[in-house]
């Protein structure tokens, strides 16, 4: 056998073994016809949602727009009025402040006690509290925020016992051009312990400024980059560092959004694929797999899955 054949052999070899050691992709129904929508979509058409309170729309086009993030000044008269707003009694508003560094208007009273109701109808009522209390903290900027999770801090009374719910948070996130800001940029938590009471919040809300992104990658090449990017997962490793290998990766659903590109304080368009992983030792976990459309952003990709044209 020639050096050649030797060298084709050998990378032929490899090919074989990166497709078995790969997790097989499966999509959902909902997440197949979300990514074929997306086939024959062009960024370049005039169809785009763009943001209402953009000045300058001619700047933006078709274009979904990145954000430049900054934050407002936020006075101690601010927070005062956000706990009156919310209710917060006056010998507790020595609790509530702002986190200039993380831009974070913040409430957490130190007295928490178990849950008096933990039951289904109990916890919804909650949320809607959590809603009402989101309309007076913000006015008109609350319908930008959506529910998103529930967050839940357990406790025992004493050990051995059966742990107690001791606070239930509801977090919202906000929308921009329709699309889920699916990091931690914008958000909003309510916490309420006993029988309902807030004893927390926390508001990231800032500043959003429109630009033109001035090339985007193509819509049509997600479900490529998702393929790409399912070969590449083969294992995991555990909090003791031991290797688990992917069995499965089922693509659940899939959303247009917006993240931070990291190191930047720019929020950029995105496509999310929520991805749920099955380990060959029974366990499983899940996350988002988001895919960036802000071609300056993204590196590593092919020439043919950038749009041909900038704006």
């Amino acid at each position: 056998m020639s050096i050649n054949n030797i060298y084709k052999y050998i990378l032929f070899l490899t090919a074989v073994s990166a497709t078995i050691n790969a997790a097989q992709l499966t999509l959902s129904s909902k997440t197949e016809r979300f990514l074929t929508s997306l086939s024959s979509r062009s960024i370049d058409k005039k169809d785009e949602v763009i943001d209402s309170r953009c000045i300058d729309t001619a700047l933006l086009v078709s274009r979904p727009p990145v954000y430049e993030i900054s934050f407002r000044e936020v006075s101690a008269e601010d927070i005062s009025q956000l706990a009156v707003k919310a209710g917060i009694p006056d010998s507790l508003r020595k609790f509530a402040g702002y986190d200039k560094a993380r831009g974070i208007i913040y409430y957490n009273s130190p007295h928490t006690k178990y849950l008096s109701d933990e039951s289904e109808k109990a916890l919804d009522g909650l949320k809607e509290k959590a809603l009402s209390i989101i309309d007076k903290l913000l006015g008109k900027e609350s319908r930008l925020f959506v529910f998103a999770n529930t967050e839940t801090d357990w406790a025992m009374e004493k050990s051995g016992d059966e742990p107690k719910r001791i606070m239930q948070t509801y977090r919202f996130t906000r929308k921009v051009n329709g699309s889920h800001i699916i990091d931690n940029t914008a958000y909003i938590r309510i916490t309420f312990t006993g029988n309902g009471e807030l004893c927390g919040f926390e508001i990231r809300n800032p500043v959003l400024k429109p630009m033109r992104c001035e090339r985007m990658v193509k819509l049509s090449s997600t479900k490529e980059r998702l393929e790409q990017l399912a070969k590449t997962k083969n294992s995991v490793h555990s909090p003791l560092n031991e290797e688990i290998k992917i069995s499965s990766i089922i693509a659940e659903n899939a959303i247009y959004s917006y993240v931070v590109s990291p190191g930047t304080n720019r929020l950029i368009p995105a496509i999310s694929v929520w991805c749920k992983y099955n380990l060959e030792n029974g366990e499983f976990f899940e996350k988002f797999e988001t895919f960036i459309l802000d071609a300056s952003q993204v590196s590593n990709i092919d020439d043919e899955m950038l749009e041909t044209s900038k704006r």
